[in-house]
């Protein structure tokens, strides 16, 4: 063979090459000029191919990894190919489950079955699972619901909040606040509509609550089922019950007003009753005009006039 030309050679197909087949290589630097022919095995060619390239069978890249357009896998393990502070500027979408470590940036969109990792960065995530330690995005669309142990960030804009506790450091505000129990140190706003409320202070413009309790209640109008506290002061309070050791308002109305000393600018209604006294303890003291209706001032009873 050794008067043939390569390409007059016999062609030998792909899948026909054995690890043990032989290459022709030049040594260039082999001091020796009669050794710088050398032969090199299919099997050696592969194991130099694995050192600068990654097989198809998995391996590992120690540098950066920059992908410009999508990648796409029938299953993806990505912790095992993706490193810190890899970048993606086009879509990744996993088929089966992702994993990512720290410091990946995706420009895309994310999507897929199943994505958790460590820390992640996206533009836009989608999925039908997305569970992590730390998860910060620009932006992401939630159809049902958003979970966990805790959740921060700088702005919560949600139509409905729900959970066991929810802690505010600074404050709890909006139009509108509402929930079975709310205890706070301080509650401020238009609008509250609670059916419990405790705390040291509870002021506001409105409030509408089942029951409220506290050392200081103060505000302009308050419609309460039921009131008890130390002090309440309001322009206005109406309700079935109202119950306290101080209260001082301009007009108190409801069913029933019950308590030890009542000091009213004006107290009208269709009927007063006056319970019976105890010991020298008047029953009713009346001082100044005192007016009925068209049949007159009608009293029951002994009936003493001091001058």
């Amino acid at each position: 063979m050794a008067n043939r030309r390569i390409s007059e050679l016999p062609l030998i197909e792909g899948n026909q090459i054995a690890e043990q087949d032989l290459f022709t290589l030049v040594h260039v630097y082999e001091v020796d000029p009669t050794l710088k022919n050398k032969k090199l095995t299919i099997s050696g060619f592969n194991e130099y191919l694995k050192v600068y390239y990654v097989t198809t069978s998995g391996g590992t890249i120690n540098g950066s990894l920059n992908v410009q357009k999508t990648i796409t896998a029938a299953t993806g393990i990505f912790g095992n190919i993706i490193f810190p502070n890899s970048v993606i500027s086009g879509d990744l979408f996993v088929y089966g489950s992702g994993y990512f470590g720290s410091g990946i940036s995706v420009t895309g969109t994310i999507s897929g079955q199943t994505v958790t990792g460590l820390t992640a960065n996206f533009i836009t995530l989608s999925g039908t699972t997305v569970t992590g330690i730390t998860a910060n995005f620009v932006s992401g669309v939630f159809t049902t619901q958003v979970s966990g142990q805790t959740i921060t960030g700088t702005s919560v804009q949600a139509t409905n909040v729900t959970g066991a506790t929810i802690v505010g450091t600074t404050s709890v505000s909006g139009a509108t606040v509402t929930g079975n129990t709310g205890q706070f140190t301080s509650v401020t706003g238009g609008t509250a509509g609670f059916t419990t409320v405790t705390g040291t202070t509870v002021t506001g413009t409105t409030g509408n609550f089942v029951t409220i309790s506290g050392t200081t209640v103060t505000g302009n109008t308050g419609r309460f089922t039921s009131v008890t506290g130390g002090t309440a002061g309001f322009t206005t309070v109406t309700g079935t019950t109202v119950t306290g050791t101080t209260a001082n308002f301009v007009t108190v109305s409801g069913t029933t007003v019950t308590g030890n000393t009542g000091k009213f600018t004006s107290i009208t209604g269709s009927t007063i009753a006056i319970t019976t006294p105890s010991g020298a303890t008047p029953a009713f003291v009346c001082s100044g005009v005192v007016s009925g209706n068209t049949t007159g001032f009608i009293i029951q009873g002994p009936l003493i006039i001091l001058p």
